[in-house]
């Protein structure tokens, strides 16, 4: 787990402010504070931080789905996510209309999207080389 880290200082100024944040400090703050003020960056630190681990542990899940896909199921989600449609599909790969629409409706139930859209941004973020 990565532990966010808040700048405190009592001789602050832009340029050491830029550096914090360019070394990932999740706030800056200059003396004198109101309590008030640490609390909320801290509350507001460990959100992002959760934010960022719940985004990391959903990419790793769909990573693994992705992987998972039947070769079948990849070749039909990667025509899709072209803008083809099931009847174009269905000749390029051989098999029937309806066959498509099988592979497409299990394809996007393993993903857990219910959106062309959704799909090409999920093929998008974790292409395979």
């Amino acid at each position: 787990m990565h532990l966010p880290v808040i700048i405190i200082t009592g001789h602050g100024d832009a340029s050491l402010a830029r550096q914090a944040f360019k070394a990932s400090a999740s706030d800056f703050l200059e003396k004198p504070f109101e309590d008030e003020k640490l609390i909320d960056a801290i509350t507001e630190a460990f959100r992002r931080e959760e934010m960022v681990l719940n985004e990391m542990q959903r990419s790793d899940k769909l990573s693994k789905v992705l992987k998972d896909l039947t070769p079948r199921e990849r070749e039909v989600m990667d025509l899709v996510v072209t803008g083809k449609h099931n009847r174009e599909i269905a000749p390029a790969l051989g098999i029937s209309v309806r066959t498509v629409e099988v592979h497409k409706a299990r394809l996007m139930a393993k993903l857990a999207v219910s959106s062309i859209p959704d799909l090409v941004r999920i093929s998008m973020l974790h292409k395979q080389d």
